[in-house]
């Protein structure tokens, strides 16, 4: 997920002020689920009526890969404290983020991988929290400068299954998936979670566009409409899905021009 967030919660913001001065506060979004990523640096929230969760980045596996390491959580107590005068709302803590690593450490033993879902239960618990995001980026992969084994992805899934238990059936399991949809076995991981995040955005490098809709000849390695049907076809079920969306431009340092709107 990458810095992208903020820059998704900096223009949303700007949209909902605009919003809010015709729309009743307080009244989420109908049957919709719509997930503002909070950052733990930058002082940015989403206007709270505009979004049904917030899911706070980021948190880590700890230095000895059996708990969770919280960045800034006096600020995620704040947030957690929104829910009081905006009572659909639904926070969670987002654990991973690219670069952050030793989750194929935890997973690979069955006493870090309870003791690490103990450790979501306890952050629920003490935050007032609503469920965990999970963003391990990848699986199998170490690409963002990780640790990673072939078995991560068994691991992954019997994680899943390990922070289901220990957090009970009525908080959110969630999980942020690159757009590839590569590196989970999604049928197994299922019955655990409640959706998946898809990271439709950062697609591609300039020239190409960074989350084009569709196949074009500016498009990157894989489009918006292309992870959307590779999750569908690695076994997510449609109503399971959240697409990510950018709202910012990516470039090189010298194309960057500011143009003034007459």
């Amino acid at each position: 997920m990458k810095i992208v967030q903020v820059w998704l919660l900096t223009l949303l913001s700007s949209c909902w002020c605009l919003l809010s001065a015709v729309t009743p506060v307080h009244v989420p979004p109908s049957g919709k689920i719509i997930v503002a990523y909070v950052t733990s640096w930058n002082p940015i929230i989403p206007e709270p009526q505009w979004v049904t969760h917030i899911n706070y980045a980021f948190g880590h596996v700890n230095e000895t890969f059996d708990g969770i390491r919280i960045d800034n959580p006096e600020r995620l107590q704040m947030i957690s404290g929104m829910k009081k005068e905006y009572p659909h709302l639904k926070v969670m803590l987002s654990i991973g983020g690219w670069g952050s690593g030793r989750f194929s450490e935890m997973a690979a033993t069955e006493a870090t991988r309870l003791s690490f879902a103990k450790d979501c239960r306890k952050i629920v618990e003490d935050f007032g929290l609503d469920g965990v995001d999970m963003d391990w980026e990848y699986p199998t992969s170490a690409a963002a400068g990780i640790s990673s084994s072939p078995d991560d992805t068994e691991h992954f899934t019997i994680l899943m299954r390990n922070i289901r238990e220990a957090i009970g059936n009525d908080k959110l399991l969630t999980m942020a998936s690159v757009s590839s949809a590569r590196f989970v076995d999604f049928p197994a991981i299922d019955e655990y979670m409640d959706f998946i995040n898809i990271m439709s955005y950062d697609m591609g490098r300039p020239p190409f566009h960074h989350s084009p809709l569709y196949r074009s000849s500016i498009a990157g390695r894989t489009t918006v409409d292309e992870a959307v049907e590779y999750h569908l076809a690695a076994g997510v079920p449609a109503s399971k899905l959240v697409l990510g969306m950018p709202f910012l431009w990516a470039g090189r340092k010298n194309d960057f021009r500011l143009y003034r709107l007459s």
